[in-house]
């Protein structure tokens, strides 16, 4: 079986390559399982393995806004808005993708308004 398949035949440096992209796949697993722990109701574990995806890729802001909207469903929005107040100020268009998670009944949208404040700032 295979955990992961990662390809750098054609990188002009495969090695660092292959680090950057076997760091990634890291803090996307960390992200998920906050995810699911967050599913169970384990909050503060969960917050603590998205901290550890958001060390290990930084760069990465869909980690921190996951990390945001888990702390808002689960009524932390005090300490989710200064997130997405980063993230809104990085990148305006995810205030667009916020907009649209009430439509597939990912968020609700009295939740999506209070966080679209961040994005009018």
């Amino acid at each position: 079986d295979q955990r992961i398949d990662l390809r750098v035949d054609d990188h002009p440096q495969p090695i660092e390559e292959l680090r950057r992209l076997h760091t990634l796949h890291t803090a996307y697993g960390w992200m998920n399982s906050a995810e699911a722990l967050m599913a169970r109701g384990e909050m503060e574990e969960a917050v603590a393995h998205f901290n550890q995806a958001s060390e290990l890729a930084p760069e990465q802001i869909e980690i921190a806004l996951w990390k945001a909207i888990s702390l808002a469903v689960n009524q932390r929005l005090e300490e989710a808005m200064p997130l997405f107040e980063r993230i809104f100020e990085d990148d305006p268009n995810w205030a667009r993708f916020i907009e649209r998670l009430p439509q597939v009944g990912m968020l609700e949208t009295a939740l999506a308004e209070k966080i679209l404040q961040a994005a009018r700032k």
